[in-house]
């Protein structure tokens, strides 16, 4: 009975040695791994709140150079993308992002918000280039200007410029308000789809009216 018991007591001495180690080192896990690690929701998900991260940043990159919008030249598509890419990351979160580029949800506050904020913050800033390297190129391929204009790359300047001004001063409300009153709109981003519009055709329409008075005054 004596060698019974002490062996008893052995393998319950080693028995508690072995728990204790083992909630240690569980211990000591949990504790480095709330130094290192702050994971929200299950492993894997994007968090909706967060902002755009570095990934999700370089993602929007790659597929916005994978698409070139109808006028835009590589170099102002290129400074655009890398623009856009930048700018999402500092102004908008994952779940905004998703919003404002996904297929239109006529109705929800959260898309209409999102939009509004992507294209603002982001779109119309980094499509300044863009519009008036577009409103100079559209200048050049009209073919009924007045002939007695002699400077035409001066002319068209002119023009690049005041669709750029006009851009900055009333885009954002237009582009809203062309992209959310589409019927299919799916296939075209905020962008693209106010390069095809009337809207942007009154840009360059405004531009060549402005800038004809001038161009006979200094640019003969």
């Amino acid at each position: 009975m004596t060698l019974l018991f002490k062996l008893r007591q052995l393998l319950f001495v080693g028995l508690l040695c072995i728990g204790l180690a083992l909630a240690t080192n569980v211990q000591a896990q949990n504790k480095a791994g709330s130094v290192g690690l702050d994971i929200k929701g299950p492993v894997g998900e994007v968090d909706r709140n967060a902002p755009v991260s570095a990934s999700e940043a370089r993602k929007f990159y790659r597929n916005c150079t994978n698409h070139l919008p109808v006028g835009f030249s590589p170099d102002t598509h290129d400074e655009f993308c890398t623009c856009a890419s930048v700018t999402i990351g500092q102004v908008m979160t994952n779940g905004e992002l998703e919003a404002a580029l996904g297929k239109i949800k006529r109705g929800d506050p959260y898309f209409e918000m999102s939009l509004i904020k992507y294209v603002q913050d982001v779109a119309v800033p980094c499509m300044d280039t863009a519009i008036r390297t577009l409103g100079y190129a559209k200048c050049l391929e009209t073919r009924s200007h007045d002939n007695r204009i002699r400077s035409f790359p001066a002319y068209c300047s002119c023009v690049g410029d005041i669709a750029g001004r006009m851009l900055r001063e009333r885009g954002a409300n237009d582009i809203v308000g062309h992209y959310t009153g589409m019927e299919m709109n799916a296939e075209y981003t905020p962008e693209e789809s106010f390069i095809r519009s009337p809207v942007y055709q009154n840009y360059v329409r405004t531009g060549i009216q402005a800038c004809i008075q001038p161009a006979f005054m200094q640019w003969r």
